[in-house]
């Protein structure tokens, strides 16, 4: 209910998942990211050896250092989403896919980007 109060120190769940599927809202922040926490995510990547990732965290202010506390890594993504990056509801687009093909491809140089697919076929099509 809505004018209902929560007692102190009682943990309420609200969904089991926030996400940008359940109905959340992607913002670009990143003008205000705290360069600590941009290093804690290369220290991160390094560690698993990923060029592209994405990590979820939760953070009161993400302006401030993950050092400072209220910050908490929730899930690291080897293959994250990237549309909200492309297209948020809130602030700059920023190019990511530029950003990823990057860091594999020289520019300048040939290049082959590879893609597999897999597709089903009936016995009874053939």
């Amino acid at each position: 209910m809505l004018d209902s109060i929560v007692e102190s120190d009682r943990t309420v769940y609200l969904r089991k998942v926030a996400n940008l599927s359940a109905g959340g809202v992607s913002i670009d922040a990143t003008t205000i990211i705290h360069h600590h926490n941009i290093i804690l995510a290369q220290d991160i990547a390094q560690y698993f050896r990923l060029t592209c990732l994405g990590i979820d965290i939760i953070a009161e202010d993400i302006s401030k250092s993950w050092r400072s506390g209220n910050f908490a890594i929730l899930e690291i993504n080897s293959a994250p989403g990237i549309l909200m990056h492309l297209n948020p509801v809130m602030g700059e687009s920023v190019d990511v896919p530029t950003h990823i093909l990057s860091t594999f491809f020289e520019s300048g140089r040939d290049s082959r980007i590879p893609i597999i697919t897999f597709n089903h076929i009936s016995v009874s099509e053939l």
